[in-house]
C-alpha cells in the first residue's frame, strides 16, 4: 500500500489510526449496507430477467420505451466513464444463470482521454470491489495514493482562518447528536473537523486510512483515491476484457442507425462492422455522439450561475524521490477561479480552474506557474508541459432517451470542486 508520509520504500505509518468513527474496520461486500460512520452506500443484489439483465438493475432507472430484457450493452467511448460502465455492468451480469449480458465497448483510436479527474470520492472503492480489481493492482499500476478528503485554503476571506479541511469521514453518530452545536458551544475555537472525527488528526500527522494488513477496500477511517487517470483506464479496460468478458472494438463510428420507432439498432464503424445491440451508452465525452447528436438532446448551460469554464492542468515532478504524498486534495482560492493539487506516489497533479470571462489566459497562467513555483521548490515551472481544457458547465436536457443512456461527459460536467 502507499503510505501518506514515506514513499515506496517502507510501509505507512499506521499505528494510531485504529479506529473508524464508528469504532470499526469495514469491509463491504456486495448486497450489504454501509457500516456505520462510513459510505452512504446500498447495493441490491443483480436481479435477472429472461436471457438477460432488467434496465433497472443495468443502470438504475427505468426507461419506459424499454420494455424487453436487455441483452446487449454497446458502450460508445472508453476513457473513464467507459470503463467503469463496461466493467459494473458486465460484473453484474455474470450472476445472471440463465444468459450473460453481453457487453462490448467501441473506442476510437484517434481521441486520447482527457486524462485529469484523479481524485475520487470513497463510492470509487465500492465500485472497484463490485468490478472485482484488485486494490494492490490499481495502487501499484496507476500510481494511487489514499485521498482522506479535501483542505481548502483561502476560501473564508478571514486572516485568522485560512484554510479548513473536510474529511471522509463522518462525525458520530452525527444526525442523533448534530456536532455542530457542541462545536459552537466551544465558541470555535477548534476547527469543526478536529472536534467530531478522528481522521481529521490522522490527515494533519501525514497518516495512512488504514493498516497495511487490513483486507482490500477494509479501512479505518474512510478514503477514496488519488491515481494516474490514463493509467486508471487502462488498468480498467484489461480487467474488463480479460477477467469481465467486455468485447473491445478500436474503431470511429461513422454512422448511427435507428429502428423504425427511434430506438437505436447499431452502430456502424470506419472498420465496416455494425454493432447491434440492446442498450446504447454515450461514454464519447463533450462530443455526445449519440445523446447529443443524434438524439438532439440539447446541453442546459449554467454558466449564468458557474463562471468558471476553463482549466489548465499540468503535471508537476516532486523534487525529491522522498517528499510526502498528501492524502488530501489541496484546493486554493485564486481571485478568478481555484487551484487544485492532487498528490500521486509518483508525481503531482495541479490545474487552474478559472472563469475565461473574468481572466485572460496570459494572467491564468501566470497564477497558475506562480503556483507552481511557490509549493514545488527545485521545480522548473518553464520545463513543465501545460494543457489547456475548456468545458461548457451544464447538462444534458434528457440524460436518457429511447435506448440510449449518456454517462460522463456527455451527460453533463460542472467544474470539479
Amino acid at each position: 500500500m502507499v503510505g501518506t508520509r514515506s514513499r515506496r520504500s517502507s510501509p505507512p505509518r499506521q499505528d494510531r489510526a485504529t479506529t473508524s468513527a464508528s469504532g470499526t474496520n469495514c469491509n463491504l461486500h456486495q448486497g450489504e449496507a454501509a457500516c456505520p460512520g462510513s459510505l452512504s452506500w446500498y447495493h441490491r443484489p443483480t436481479q435477472c430477467g429472461p436471457g438477460g439483465i432488467s434496465t433497472l438493475t443495468a443502470l438504475g432507472q427505468v426507461n419506459e420505451s424499454m420494455d424487453q430484457p436487455i441483452r446487449k450493452v454497446v458502450i460508445v467511448g472508453g476513457g473513464t466513464a467507459g470503463w467503469i460502465t463496461a466493467g459494473v455492468i458486465a460484473a453484474e451480469s455474470l450472476g445472471c444463470d440463465d444468459q450473460a449480458v453481453q457487453v462490448v465497448l467501441v473506442e476510437s483510436p484517434d481521441i486520447p482521454i482527457i486524462g485529469v479527474g484523479e481524485g475520487t470520492w470513497p463510492s470509487m472503492r465500492i465500485t472497484l470491489q463490485r468490478m472485482g480489481l484488485s486494490e494492490d493492482a490499481l495502487i501499484g499500476e496507476c500510481n494511487a495514493s489514499f485521498k482522506q478528503g479535501t483542505r481548502f485554503r483561502n476560501w473564508s476571506g478571514c486572516p485568522d482562518a485560512t484554510e479548513y479541511t473536510h474529511p471522509f469521514s463522518l462525525p458520530t453518530d452525527y444526525a442523533e447528536l448534530n456536532p455542530a452545536n457542541f462545536w459552537l458551544s466551544h465558541g470555535g475555537k477548534s476547527a469543526y473537523a478536529d472536534l467530531v472525527t478522528p481522521q481529521a488528526r490522522v490527515i494533519e500527522l501525514g497518516l495512512a486510512p488504514k493498516q497495511v494488513s487490513a483486507p482490500h477496500y477494509a479501512f479505518t477511517v474512510n478514503y477514496g483515491y488519488h491515481f494516474d487517470a490514463g493509467k486508471f483506464a487502462a488498468l480498467l479496460h484489461r480487467h474488463a476484457v480479460e477477467k469481465l468478458g467486455v468485447r473491445y472494438v478500436s474503431a470511429n463510428v461513422e454512422r448511427v442507425d435507428s429502428d423504425p420507432d427511434g430506438d437505436i439498432a447499431a452502430v456502424a464503424l470506419d472498420t465496416g462492422e455494425h454493432v447491434e445491440g440492446d442498450l446504447f451508452v454515450d461514454c464519447t465525452g463533450q462530443k455526445a455522439l449519440l445523446i447529443g447528436r443524434h438524439y438532439g438532446s440539447r446541453l442546459v448551460s449554467v454558466k449564468d450561475v458557474l463562471f468558471n469554464d476553463t482549466a489548465i492542468a499540468v503535471q508537476v515532478p516532486y523534487a525529491d524521490p522522498g517528499d510526502p504524498i498528501a492524502s488530501v486534495t489541496l484546493s486554493t482560492a485564486e481571485p478568478h477561479g481555484w487551484i487544485w493539487d492532487i498528490g500521486l506516489s509518483s508525481r503531482r497533479g495541479i490545474g487552474y480552474v478559472h472563469s475565461s470571462a473574468h481572466v485572460d489566459e496570459e494572467s491564468a497562467f501566470s497564477t497558475l506557474i506562480r503556483y507552481v513555483e511557490e509549493s514545488s521548490p527545485g521545480v522548473a515551472p518553464g520545463s513543465l508541459s501545460y494543457r489547456t481544457i475548456p468545458f461548457e458547465p451544464g447538462y444534458r436536457e434528457k440524460f436518457w432517451v429511447r435506448n440510449c443512456v449518456a454517462v460522463g461527459l456527455s451527460a453533463g460536467f460542472i467544474e470539479p470542486l
